[in-house]
Parts: structure tokens; C-alpha cells; sequence
């Protein structure tokens, strides 16, 4: 996979097709060096169409009216003895998607450095005593930022008890989700969130032969790459 990161130009030197050309250089020495991908997070999705990027919308809802909570099923992860639940709900949770990374145990210790995760915002939701949901997150504008979550089938109710638990205890009245497939926006219905769709990340195929390969990831919202794996 060949990652863009930040585009720009002098603005005294813009217009004379300098960008164009970084962008094709960029490009042919990612298909030299075998990637087969390449990702990128806009809001200039024009631009980069010119260049063979299509986007990849997914949805981001913001909530007002997180429901009653019960602090009680809920703490701060422990890597050290919740690794093995927090693996096999990742795994189970994204099985049928393209995009989420394989982790092995050094990954998810290592994951915890990565900019904007608040180690005190890793939490796990219970339920008789056996962690059942996970939510990482960050505060930014007076909002709770979760960035990533997963829970086993049938536990919904665990899931939105943690995310409200956090919720309150950082004493945050807006919670805000992205990178949301339709199955996930139903899923927080109850809170009775403001749903809008992200078209932040765009991805171009840099080799057609490899088409068939990557179908799935033409499929509308199939595709999750949390926010907290960006390259």
C-alpha cells in the first residue's frame, strides 16, 4: 500500500502544474515499488479524482442522548490480562471486512503510543464478569472521539452502556463515531444520533490486473480502516 499524506504547493507558486507532477511521480514510484493500493485522507476529492482516487464514503454520527449507564460493567483496559478478549472481539467484529489490519499481541501494545489515544480512554464494557466490548477514544472540541470499538454478537446493550460510561465520565455530552458502515449507524438508532457521510478517504487501485482481488472493496461500506491503523 502506497500512503499519501500531506499535498501543498506555495501558494506565490501555485498553477503551474507542480502538484500534477508530484502526484504522477508519486504514483509511478508506487507502482514500481509493487504497491498494489494507494490511500488517502481529503476534503479535496476533486483534486486527487483527476489522478484515479475514487472515494470511499462511510458515515460518522454525532449523539446528544447517550443512555443511563451503569459504571459498575465497565473499566480501563488492561492489556497485560484483557489481550486475548480485546483480539478475539476485533477479529470476530471485522471478519466480514476489507481493510483492518491483522494484530498480533506487540501491535495492540505498541497501538498504544499512537498519537491522539488516550490511554485513560481504553476502556472495556463487562457483562457477568466476561469483557464482551471494547471503546478507545480522545477528547477534542468538548467531544468524546471514539475511534474505535467492536463488541461480540448480541451485546449491543454493553457496547452503548461502555460508550456512555465514558461518556460520563469525562463529563462530555456529545459523542462522535466515524468511519460507520449503515450496520453500525442502526445500531446507536436509540441515541438518536445526527448521521452524515465521510468522504474523507479516497483509494486507488495502482494495479488493474489485481481488480478481481479487491472487488469486496468496491462493495458501499464494506470497507473499515479505523482511524487509529491510518498509515
Amino acid at each position: 500500500m502506497g500512503g499519501i499524506g500531506d499535498v501543498g504547493t506555495d501558494p506565490k507558486a501555485q498553477g503551474r502544474g507542480y502538484a500534477t507532477r508530484l502526484m504522477n511521480e508519486a504514483l509511478e514510484y508506487m507502482r514500481e515499488n509493487g504497491a498494489i493500493l494507494s490511500f488517502l485522507f481529503t476534503k479535496i476529492n476533486l483534486f486527487y479524482k483527476r489522478f484515479g482516487y475514487f472515494t470511499l464514503p462511510t458515515l460518522e454520527i454525532h449523539s446528544r442522548h447517550p443512555l443511563s449507564v451503569k459504571p459498575t460493567n465497565t473499566r480501563k483496559a488492561n492489556l497485560d490480562q484483557d489481550l486475548p478478549y480485546l483480539k478475539k472481539i476485533y477479529e470476530n467484529y471485522n471478519d466480514h471486512r476489507v481493510g483492518p489490519v491483522v494484530r498480533d499481541e506487540i501491535y495492540w501494545k505498541k497501538q498504544s503510543g499512537f498519537p491522539r489515544l488516550d490511554t485513560d480512554l481504553f476502556w472495556v464494557g463487562r457483562e457477568n464478569k466476561k469483557i464482551v466490548s471494547y471503546a478507545r477514544g480522545f477528547i477534542a472540541e468538548d467531544i468524546l472521539k471514539i475511534l474505535e470499538f467492536g463488541y461480540m454478537p448480541g451485546k449491543e446493550e454493553p457496547l452503548w452502556n461502555l460508550i456512555a460510561s465514558m461518556a460520563h465520565k469525562v463529563k462530555k455530552k456529545t459523542v462522535h463515531l466515524s468511519y460507520l458502515s449503515k450496520r453500525e449507524t442502526d445500531l446507536f438508532a436509540p441515541w438518536s444520533p445526527d448521521v452524515k457521510e465521510n468522504t474523507a478517504l479516497m483509494v486507488r487501485l495502482l494495479q488493474l490486473d489485481k481488480l478481481s482481488s479487491f472487488r469486496k472493496l468496491f462493495n458501499s461500506r464494506q470497507f473499515l480502516f479505523w482511524e487509529s491503523d491510518r498509515f
